[in-house]
């Protein structure tokens, strides 16, 4: 008998109480990395469920097991402040109609975002794919569900600044779509050179850094790459048309979320993001609410994105091509995904 059929011994005799996974090395006689491996695999084929217990613990059930759990019907939604999640609003309102009441938390930082994902301080989240497959690979806790924002981000130059032959700095965010853009850099155009990197966790302290010389460039995402053009800053690289399409931000939910509830989660995202076009007059407003983004930023911004909803590999791996592949590569984002 194999670790998998020993594993799905223990769990079918454990029913709905399910095992504690640091247990199953002393149970079963293997080692942690290969029992990990196989719980991953059989996660990613739903025939498990992981849920987190404390910050480093998880209880592994039969997915079977797991029907009469309680679904939520309160969820927190964390995005990032950007102008690219216009159709949020209309979100909100199809989940409403599924029975889902949601709670907008904005923050500035894809890396921390991602990580309350990850331990469930907040339900859903729309951040950097790069991001979430990351965090998976370190926390687990989240799976990718559906797909999100293409484009929006721009490498921007402090005066002074002709080529990218001349960079010598940059201001990023740390394990995020810019951090992949930058690193798509390194490999190509600035591989010959030494360039430092300084990791900021707001994009107004790249525009500081930028203002005073600290950085020769920041690489940021919209409306804020649209602020800084206003204020005579050149756009050095817009990054759509340097490498083509690429994703921005995608759909991400804890594990804990069952089945139907995912389901609705989804069918109310696909529904907003066909009628962004249909609705844009009336969403402006009420998410410059929700974000504190002026309303003319957005209008100007808003362009730069487009959205897609649902995961194409081909795209994904086509701008994986041109990384270093270290972490983010074609095995962890099909880790993160889940295809419902």
């Amino acid at each position: 008998m194999g670790l998998k059929e020993i594993v799905l011994k223990v769990l079918e005799e454990a029913g709905e109480d399910g095992v504690v996974q640091s247990e199953l090395p002393r149970i079963t006689g293997y080692s942690r990395s290969y029992i990990a491996e196989v719980l991953r695999d059989l996660e990613a084929k739903g025939i498990i469920r992981r849920f987190r217990i404390g910050k480093q613990s998880y209880i592994v059930k039969l997915s079977k097991y797991t029907a009469k759990l309680k679904r939520k019907t309160h969820l927190k939604l964390g995005i990032l402040r950007a102008s690219e999640y216009v159709y949020v609003p209309l979100f909100r309102r199809y989940l409403k109609d599924y029975g889902l009441n949601v709670e907008i938390v904005v923050y500035d930082d894809a890396l921390t975002l991602t990580r309350d994902l990850a331990l469930g301080m907040v339900s859903l989240a729309l951040s950097p794919i790069y991001t979430q497959v990351a965090v998976n690979a370190v926390y687990g806790g989240l799976k990718v569900v559906a797909g999100g924002s293409l484009g929006g981000a721009s490498l921007i130059v402090r005066e002074g600044i002709k080529s990218i032959d001349s960079i010598r700095s940059i201001a990023s965010s740390r394990i995020s779509t810019m951090d992949y853009l930058v690193n798509i850099l390194l490999v190509n155009e600035l591989k010959d050179y030494s360039i430092s990197i300084k990791y900021i966790t707001n994009p107004d302290e790249a525009v500081i850094l930028l203002y005073r010389g600290v950085v020769d460039a920041v690489n940021l995402w919209e409306p804020y790459v649209s602020l800084l053009k206003r204020r005579s800053f050149r756009e050095l690289i817009d990054y759509n048309e340097y490498i083509g399409e690429y994703y921005c931000c995608t759909l991400g939910v804890h594990t804990s979320l069952d089945y139907n509830t995912i389901t609705k989660v989804k069918r109310a995202f696909s529904k907003a993001l066909s009628e962004i076009k249909l609705h844009i007059d009336t969403l402006i407003t009420p998410y410059s609410t929700i974000t504190g983004l002026p309303v003319e930023l957005i209008k100007e911004s808003i362009g730069k994105y487009k959205h897609l909803d649902y995961i194409d590999m081909g795209i994904l791996n086509r701008l994986i091509s041109r990384g270093s592949k270290f972490i983010v590569n074609t095995q962890t984002v099909l880790e993160a995904t889940c295809r419902i």
